[in-house]
């Protein structure tokens, strides 16, 4: 990967420290519908900061449909680096381990 787009996924990394392990997070996806998964609602990667260990993926609601029952792909959502903290230490508490190997860690958000 080259030029602009590399230049943005790096700048759109936040770090953080949790339970002593440094941290860090960009967004993996927007809200979207695909012809496979249907709709999907935001997504988030979360990585160790100096390793390549276990990932996680934090999964958001896609959002609410409109009275007609079709749904409505947000606009790009506003994400508050807080919230995203505690969803990482409810992902810890889910079984979510930084240290561990293996494929990525999927958790669903509850709204």
């Amino acid at each position: 990967m080259r030029g602009q787009k590399k230049r943005q996924e790096q700048s759109n990394r936040h770090a953080v420290t949790i339970d002593g392990f440094e941290l860090y997070w960009q967004r993996r996806s927007e809200p979207r519908y695909t012809t496979d998964l249907g709709h999907q609602g935001l997504r988030i990667l979360v990585r160790l900061a100096q390793s390549t260990r276990r990932e996680l993926i934090l999964e958001y609601p896609f959002g609410e449909k409109k009275p007609s029952g079709m749904a409505h792909v947000p606009e790009r959502p506003k994400i508050d680096p807080r919230a995203v903290e505690a969803d990482i230490r409810r992902a810890m508490d889910a079984g979510w381990n930084p240290a561990s190997r293996g494929k990525p860690f999927n958790f669903l958000v509850p709204e």
